[in-house]
């Protein structure tokens, strides 16, 4: 993989980005008293970046794409649970079938590094064909997006946003301007047991009723069946949408498991020049009986419950257009948890930002889970440069 990626590095095109950020994390008093998390304030440094070569040739193109970060903080040493959650996503392989993802952790500071793309693909009239590591894009939802079970949602990342890699074959038929067929054979090898799974996929996507967009997906994925729709609707300045998956019992009898349920409704607009609105509410129905390494979800860990609400609200001011600020609130429902996430980012040069940060729960119940303990009151600020 590295020899084949140097030498696209000499001819292909180039782009990635360099981030460098830092925080102040306080603890919260529920995870100190409940949980044995015997801290109060640390702080917590990212170096982090990507590099994406492409490069064609008549129908062919070969893409890859490295992702590596490095993180400092007191909170290893013990370890703290708080530095898993901070560095969503966890990993950056969705269905690893070469373990290449190299992690090494110190007394103080965790590395990671992988190929997040590592693609061949040929590309015809109808068909486009693509074969080894590759991101899986679809799905509308920003804080919560069941309908895709590959890519973790990105609504309340902190870095910049990347996709993680799926191993394996895809497979898209143009029958029509209109009509697309999707097919993914995936596989993923479990590092306790080295087994291979694998994943059958497939999707339809289907744009000719104006102004709707009608997907299914559905296959046999992680030990289960599963199932599901998106339905958009997209207007001159608003998008409506609703996701529905269904997702069967582990499909090994012996394991206890349930069957699980996601939906989504929302709605993205934008209000004026200056001001946009997206809100999103979500359902999950969750397996209580699977062991938990089987019963996996993409959203953030401090997101298990059954309903919440997620609003934000985005201003870019047409007086200063270097200046984009994003406020996004999320309630949950049952355990009554408000988590406020704001962000501000300064353009100093056409490929120069600088952003801070705040991330906080303003409100909290008696009722939290225990992941839902361990967020965290986050103030940080940091640098990205794009090339």
């Amino acid at each position: 993989m590295i020899i084949l990626f140097l030498l696209n590095l000499c001819f292909a095109e180039v782009s990635g980005h360099l981030e460098a950020q830092g925080r102040m994390t306080q603890n919260s008093d529920l995870a100190y008293d409940d949980l044995n998390q015997k801290w109060h304030t640390e702080n917590f440094s990212l170096l982090a970046g990507s590099l994406q070569t492409d490069h064609y040739y008549k129908n062919f193109s070969f893409e890859t794409g490295v992702i590596a970060r490095y993180t400092y903080s007191d909170l290893y040493k013990a370890p703290y649970l708080a530095a898993n959650s901070i560095n969503f996503p966890s990993g950056l392989i969705s269905r690893n079938l070469f373990q290449s993802e190299y992690t090494f952790q110190g007394d103080y500071a965790y590395t990671q590094a992988s190929f997040n793309q590592f693609m061949l693909s040929y590309s015809g009239e109808l068909l486009r064909l693509s074969l080894g590591r590759i991101p899986i894009y679809y799905g509308v939802g920003e804080v919560f997006n069941p309908i895709n079970p590959f890519s973790s949602p990105l609504g309340l990342m902190t870095q910049q946003a990347f996709t993680q890699g799926s191993d394996g074959l895809k497979v898209s038929y143009f029958i029509t301007s209109e009509l697309t067929l999707e097919y993914f054979q995936l596989y993923d090898r479990t590092q306790e047991e080295g087994r291979i799974h694998e994943t059958i996929w497939g999707g339809v996507d289907y744009r000719g009723l104006n102004p709707f967009e009608i997907q299914l997906w559905g296959g046999r994925d992680q030990q289960r069946n599963k199932i599901g729709t998106q339905v958009s609707a997209t207007f001159e300045e608003a998008l409506l949408f609703t996701q529905l998956m269904y997702e069967s019992a582990l499909l090994n009898p012996a394991i206890p498991s349930e069957h699980k349920l996601s939906a989504l409704i929302g709605i993205d607009r934008q209000l004026s020049t200056s001001w946009h609105l997206r809100s999103e509410f979500a359902y999950q129905r969750l397996d209580e009986k699977a062991p938990a390494s089987l019963n996996t979800q993409v959203s953030q860990s401090f997101i298990p419950s059954e309903q919440f609400w997620a609003i934000a609200l985005g201003l870019e001011p047409e007086s200063n257009p270097l200046w984009e600020h994003h406020f996004t609130w999320v309630h949950d429902v049952k355990t009554s948890l408000g988590l406020a996430l704001l962000k501000s980012s300064h353009s100093l040069r056409e490929n120069l930002d600088i952003f801070a940060f705040i991330l906080t729960p303003i409100y909290r119940s008696d009722r939290l889970t225990n992941d839902q303990k361990l967020v965290t009151q986050d103030l940080g600020a940091g640098i990205r440069y794009f090339f």
